[in-house]
């Protein structure tokens, strides 16, 4: 008598979990399903940017290259800092924030003569073809949360290169 009561109890309180549990897991698929589409776009918006930088670039000779970079970090928006390193991943330029970003104190963007050869950025493809797509993390040069892109480029005038793109990133 006293399982029966207990079982006779607890069932409405069975079947109202059971509903919430539905309802939540709408509401969590919902949420999946909308961070899936803001993740898309964001790399679309990423890759854009990538795009129009490396083409800039490769329309450039290595004597340029400063030039060339901060007038593209002047330019393109969406792009947070730009810099390029030779072909052992030591960095040829500057690096070129964009006008409206501000490094947050104790951050510094890296300088002309910094050895990255170590990077991930550097590494996957120094030596290769192929692109690199970081997963988001505090820049460095800034202070904020952003993603770097990389890709080996070849310049006008024959010399390879390694352009590294960094972009701000919504992810957290």
């Amino acid at each position: 008598p006293l399982i029966g009561a207990y079982a006779h109890e607890t069932r409405p309180a069975i079947a109202a979990a059971e509903l919430g549990t539905v309802s939540l897991r709408a509401e969590l698929r919902k949420h999946a399903e909308s961070e899936v589409v803001r993740r898309r776009s964001e790399r679309a918006a990423h890759e854009r940017v990538f795009v129009t930088v490396m083409s800039r670039v490769a329309q450039s000779r290595a004597p340029d290259l400063d030039t060339i970079a901060s007038e593209i970090a002047r330019d393109v928006a969406g792009l947070e800092a730009l810099y390029v390193l030779d072909h052992k991943g030591v960095q040829l330029t500057a690096t070129w924030l964009a006008p409206d970003i501000v490094a947050r104190n104790g951050f510094a963007p890296t300088q002309r003569g910094a050895d990255l050869g170590l990077k991930d950025y550097f590494l996957e493809v120094g030596h290769g073809t192929g692109a690199y797509v970081s997963r988001p993390y505090v820049s460095m040069a800034s202070g904020r949360l952003s993603v770097t892109h990389s890709r080996r480029v070849r310049l006008c005038d024959g010399t390879n290169v390694v352009v590294c793109c960094d972009v701000p990133s919504a992810a957290l």
